[in-house]
C-alpha cells in the first residue's frame, strides 16, 4: 500500500483512544513507511562507497607488481611489465569510480525523493485529521474553533472527504 494510506490507517486505527495515541501513531508509521522506502535503496549506497575502496584495493596491488617488477630486475625495469602492473592499478581505480559516481547519485537522488515524498505525506495527515477534527485545531498550533450550530434538515449532507489543500478556496 501507499506511503499515505499507512499513515492514515495507522491514525484512523487509534482515533478513539484520543489525540496523544493518534498522534503517536501516525509518527510510528511515518517512520516505519520512510525506512521501508530507505531499506529499498540502501544497496546503491553500499554500492557507491564499497566500489572505490576495491578500485584502491587493485590501485595498491597494481603498484605492488611494480615495485615487485622493479625488484626483480634491479632497478632496470622491464618496460612492458611495469606497463602492465600500472595498467593495473589505473584500470581498478577508473573501474571503482565508474561505479561509485552514478551509485552515488541516484542514491542520493532516490534518498531527497523519499524525504520529500515523507514530508508532504506528513503534511496531508496533517491537514487531513486537522480538516476532519479528529486532532483538535490547538495541537496544529491554530485556536480551537467556536462549536459549529446544528445543521438544518434541508441542508445538504456531510462531505466526507475533505478537498485537498491545494483545492480549497481561501
Amino acid at each position: 500500500s501507499s506511503m499515505l494510506c499507512a499513515v492514515v490507517g495507522a491514525g484512523l486505527r487509534e482515533a478513539g483512544a484520543g489525540v496523544a495515541a493518534i498522534e503517536r501513531a501516525v509518527q510510528e508509521a511515518l517512520e516505519t513507511q520512510t525506512t521501508r522506502l530507505l531499506r529499498r535503496i540502501e544497496y546503491l549506497n553500499v554500492i557507491g562507497n564499497v566500489a572505490p575502496m576495491v578500485g584502491l584495493f587493485g590501485t595498491v596491488y597494481g603498484m605492488i607488481q611494480a615495485f615487485e617488477n622493479l625488484r626483480a630486475t634491479q632497478g632496470v625495469p622491464d618496460a612492458s611489465k611495469l606497463a602492465g602492473s600500472i595498467s593495473v592499478a589505473l584500470v581498478t581505480t577508473f573501474w571503482g569510480l565508474l561505479i561509485a559516481i552514478p551509485a552515488l547519485s541516484v542514491y542520493a537522488v532516490s534518498r531527497n525523493r523519499v524525504d520529500g515524498s515523507s514530508a508532504e505525506c506528513a503534511l496531508w495527515v496533517d491537514e487531513l485529521f486537522t480538516g476532519f477534527a479528529l486532532v483538535p485545531a490547538a495541537v496544529a498550533g491554530k485556536p480551537p474553533a467556536a462549536p459549529r450550530p446544528a445543521p438544518a434538515a434541508a441542508s445538504a449532507p456531510p462531505r466526507l472527504v475533505a478537498a485537498p489543500p491545494a483545492a480549497q478556496k481561501p
